[in-house]
């Protein structure tokens, strides 16, 4: 119960440490009601975790709400600007991802976070050679990042690097990434795809050739002619 917990500071406390408990209903009833009794950082990072916690319940427009509340204190936040970029792409409203996603990278450039978010942005706006080079740098920001390497899977299968995809995905499911498998049935189905495309081509590439024709003249096709 919130009654029990007298003063703003310590509800916000608690609700800190029910996000980190992943208990994400408490956390945002706790959060909600002390985040505009505090002052400056501390309702900065009051606002950006009931965000994440309306997040985690799939609440989308509370969390846009208490993320845009966090930019109006700080419109510097990369985290709250990051957070609004990954609803939007979750929601489909693309061009609002990109905006929040360039604002986050402009203000921490070395965030592989921000990174891998901005290749998730460019594989759902069908631009793999973008998402190639965005997960390439978080990757070489944070060479273990579980969702950039799993991210990468996805990217190099659209290019047909079927084996590569594989050891992306392997190095994200290593690093932690939980579900692996639907990844690893697209990248499956395109190898049947290949395969299929492969054996065709090779039916084809027999279809009408005219065979070898030739005599049986012995071991160097001289042996008839000398005897």
């Amino acid at each position: 119960m919130t009654e029990s917990i007298p003063t703003p500071t310590a509800r916000a406390r608690e609700g800190f440490a029910a996000y980190a408990r992943g208990e994400y209903e408490r956390a945002a009833d706790l959060l909600e009601t002390a985040v505009e009794a505090l002052g400056g950082d501390d309702r900065l990072s009051a606002y950006v975790c009931l965000g994440n916690a309306h997040d985690a319940l799939r609440r989308n427009d509370r969390a846009l709400d208490a993320f845009r509340r966090a930019l109006e204190i700080d419109p510097s936040s990369a985290a709250a600007w990051n957070n609004v970029g990954l609803i939007c792409i979750r929601l489909g409203r693309l061009d609002e991802a990109r905006e929040a996603l360039e604002q986050a990278h402009a203000h921490d450039a070395m965030s592989a976070d921000i990174l891998v978010s901005l290749g998730s942005l460019a594989l759902k706006r069908a631009d793999p050679g973008n998402a190639l080079r965005a997960l390439q740098q978080a990757l070489d920001l944070q060479s273990g990042h579980p969702l950039a390497h799993a991210n990468m899977a996805l990217t190099l299968a659209v290019f047909g690097r079927l084996e590569e995809a594989e050891e992306s995905l392997r190095l994200a499911s290593l690093y932690g990434f939980p579900d692996a498998q639907p990844i690893q049935d697209r990248i499956d189905r395109l190898k049947d795809v290949r395969d299929a495309v492969l054996r065709d081509r090779t039916r084809h590439d027999m279809d009408g050739a005219d065979p070898v024709e030739g005599h049986d003249r012995g071991f160097d096709g001289r042996a008839e002619e000398e005897r």
